[in-house]
């Protein structure tokens, strides 16, 4: 399981634990049989020569008793590996690493591998598919050490536990919640009152969810689509048994005058249901075999996705939804004949110029479900394309046209004063560099991977009660041409230069949500400072508020991230706490494509430090994208399932009205004999058809307005369930397909040849 932390009172719904914390739960929960902390970072490591940048993780020696994992190679940490106050001097490396950067060489063990400039003993391999939840694979693990000495703050590190025997998920969460009331016995400075001012809450969830997160949600959907497809094509399907069955009523009627029992006829339709369940499900899987093999080389924001195969599993259920429903389909006939004597049915099967009300009426039942299947899929994948229209829209705050993110790593090596040096030189040259209208630097920037950093603020002259909430805000570092390379707007103030991160006077910037929220809407000429430079010397504790921009979508295009500060790289002691890694971004001017200058600025990074890793380079634009993903994954699924259901229902309307135009062959040709004109004929055809278009409107529009509703709640209310151009345009394309799958059997019955038919007849 893993522990949570919640603080929605400070815009903190989410929050990891501190050393604070785990001492806490280890001193006072009696839940957990044991608990390890993790924490995760990226490293340079040095292979052959040459530097990459690699996921590793740092976690406590009972990570391993609590996970039961046993290395593949060599051992685990020890309590006696963990360096207080100082670094990791022993390492294991992942299975991939191992293979592909070391040639899986059995006597890896021993050999010494370089972090960040740091020489580390590789004392074991981690087994094949090791990941720690929230971080995903990692290529290096590390012992971590916490400091005592750190109290309630800092919430960055994971905390993993194994229930203890006789404890159960709901009994440990409520014993974590019970505990958070003797908070204020052990966190220094915080109070009862502040803890309900903030909403703090805890809560324990299986590590299952913190692998899968709320992707679950729209797995549920796709897993929806796909079963209202299969009722569809088991819908359509059934027609057809049924058409079968009634033109075999003659065969039936001999069979049973001949001795066969209803046994025999029913072993007949269910062994031919059997044979189509099966063909059609091996014929199902290896479509799955050959997409699966697509999907898993593609890059979609799905955890463990390079897992997912046809695993006993999966085939088993497939096979057994396959049969299944072949079961079902074989029972339709014997069901609808169940009451019917065989005679009867001879009887009835001389009438071939009218069909019986109740057959006909069970063909368009089956045929409205279908089209009312379709057309909640219809309307789903509609308001989908429209959700994702309107998040195309929202203002980012940021302009992404053009401009490349370049992210790469100095890494822990280089002091921090070096490390800004590095960036700021990037910069310096690749803003040099033709076709480029701006570049700066960022320790990450919005919709990219990569840190920022929040915490509790003073407002300078403004004095702070002791039981007052603190007032919190995020940060980021950035360099001069930052704002200018993202199209960031300001609204007062003045953009960055030079001068300010290599001077000695510490300035920052805010968002206008801080602005409005912390500074009473007056924000430039104003001091702030966090509460991490409270040993600075006063006059260097505070910033002045230079300027103000206009809010930025950081975290994800959905979510709105309140107050949020840009700090200089450097100025002095005062600055942004980490800039080991970051982003050199690029404004291509006018007619030139940056992403083709990513080999430019690789090639000036090796010449100025070839030991900097660049991670990654992609244009801003692809970074939006890559945010609505999960969206635009979930209408693609939708819309090919949409588009499969309205053929198979258009098919089954197609089917249904040309057996009852076969039918009625006769009847139609004496129409015609007699004076009919061909509109006439086919507008008699068409009316039929009408009245199961109508009726599979009505069912699905229905259906529509309320199973939307759950998808919406599935998707966190990212989905508009009133869209009324989509209620509208859904029914209206149901129906341009429905009509032209009844004309075709109406333009065939309007075109009979009065002799033939009764000639034939």
């Amino acid at each position: 399981v893993e522990i949570r932390h919640h603080a929605p009172g400070i815009d903190l719904d989410d929050l990891n634990n501190s050393p604070g914390t785990i001492r806490f739960y280890r001193e006072r929960a009696r839940s957990f049989g044991s608990l390890a902390a993790a924490q995760s970072a990226g490293v340079n490591v040095m292979v052959d020569g040459q530097a990459e940048r690699v996921s590793a993780a740092f976690i406590e020696p009972t990570l391993w008793e609590v996970f039961r994992i046993q290395p593949l190679l060599g051992r685990t940490f020890v309590a006696d590996d963990v360096v207080a106050d100082g670094p990791a001097t022993v390492a294991l490396l992942s299975s991939r690493m191992w293979r592909q950067d070391f040639g899986a060489d059995p006597e890896i063990v021993g050999q010494s591998i370089s972090l960040d400039g740091r020489t580390m003993e590789i004392i074991g391999v981690l087994p094949e598919g090791f990941a720690v939840p929230n971080v995903g694979d990692v290529d290096v693990v590390g012992p971590l050490w916490l400091d005592p000495e750190v109290g309630w703050g800092s919430f960055g590190t994971w905390l993993f536990g194994r229930l203890a025997d006789g404890s159960t998920l709901e009994s440990a969460g409520a014993e974590v919640a019970a505990l958070q009331a003797q908070v204020p016995e052990v966190a220094e400075g915080i109070t009862a009152e502040q803890l309900a001012g903030f909403g703090w809450r805890a809560s324990v969830r299986t590590a299952k969810e913190a692998v899968v997160g709320d992707i679950g949600a729209t797995l549920f959907i796709v897993l929806g689509t796909v079963g209202f497809v299969l009722l569809i094509a088991c819908a359509n399907v059934a027609n057809l048994f049924l058409v079968r069955a009634e033109s075999r009523q003659k065969e039936f009627a001999v069979r049973a005058a001949l001795g066969a029992g209803r046994r025999r006829v029913a072993g007949g339709f269910l062994s031919e249901a059997l044979v189509l369940g099966a063909m059609g499900g091996l014929l199902g899987m290896v479509i799955a075999w050959t997409g699966t093999g697509w999907l898993t080389s593609i890059d979609l924001p799905l955890p463990r996705l390079q897992e997912v195969a046809l695993t006993p599993t999966v085939i088993g259920f497939a096979g057994g939804v396959s049969l299944l429903s072949a079961l079902l389909l074989g029972l339709i006939p014997m069901v609808r004949y169940a009451g019917t004597g065989w005679g009867g049915l001879l009887r009835d099967g001389n009438r071939t110029s009218t069909d019986g009300r109740v057959r006909h009426r069970a063909r368009n039942v089956l045929v409205m479900s279908q089209l009312a299947l379709g057309l909640v899929l219809l309307v789903s994948s509609g308001l989908l394309f429209r959700s994702l229209q309107a998040l195309g829209r929202i203002d980012l705050g940021f302009d992404p046209t053009n401009t490349l993110a370049v992210q790469m790593s100095a890494g822990t090596s280089l002091s921090l004063s070096e490390r800004a040096d590095f960036y700021h030189a990037v910069v310096e040259r690749a803003r040099a560099l033709p076709g480029v209208e701006s570049a700066g630097f960022g320790s990450s920037g919005p919709l990219l991977s990569g840190s920022f950093s929040g915490g509790s603020f003073q407002i300078e002259g403004v004095e702070r009660a002791d039981d007052a909430i603190p007032d919190v805000a995020l940060y980021r570092a950035m360099g001069p041409g930052y704002m200018e390379a993202l199209g960031m707007r300001l609204v007062a103030g003045r953009p960055m230069t030079d001068a300010d991160w290599q001077g000695s006077v510490p300035v920052v910037w805010v968002n206008e949500h801080f602005r409005d929220a912390f500074l009473d809407g007056q924000a430039v000429g104003k001091r702030i400072t966090w509460e991490n430079n409270a040993e600075l010397p006063v006059e260097q504790q505070y910033a002045e508020i230079a300027g103000v921009f206009e809010m930025t979508r950081e975290g994800a295009v959905t979510e709105d991230d309140g107050g949020f500060a840009l700090l200089p790289m450097l100025v002095g002691e005062w600055g942004y706490p980490d800039i080991s890694s970051g982003a050199v971004f690029l404004r291509g001017a006018p007619g030139t494509d940056v992403t083709s200058l990513a080999p430019a600025v690789r090639e000036i990074v090796a010449s100025i430090n070839p030991n900097v890793p660049i991670t990654e380079s992609r244009s801003m634009e692809q970074a939006v994208e890559a945010s609505l993903a999960d969206r635009a994954i979930t209408m693609t699924l939708v819309s090919i399932a949409t588009g499969l259901a309205l053929f198979l229902g258009a098919i089954g309307l197609f089917g249904v009205i040309s057996y009852v135009v076969g039918q009625r062959t006769r009847e139609i040709g004496v129409r015609i004999a007699l004076g009919a004109e061909s509109r006439e004929v086919s507008g008699m055809v068409v009316r039929q058809g009408l009245g199961v278009i109508a009726g599979g409107i009505v069912l699905g529009l229905v259906a529509a307005f309320g199973l939307t509703r759950t998808l919406a709640s599935l998707l966190h209310e990212d989905v508009s369930t009133t869209d009324p151009l989509t209620f509208v345009a859904a029914p209206i394309l149901l129906v341009v397909v429905s009509l032209i799958a009844t004309w075709l059997p109406a333009r065939r019955a309007s075109r009979v040849d009065p002799l033939e038919a009764l000639r034939s007849e």
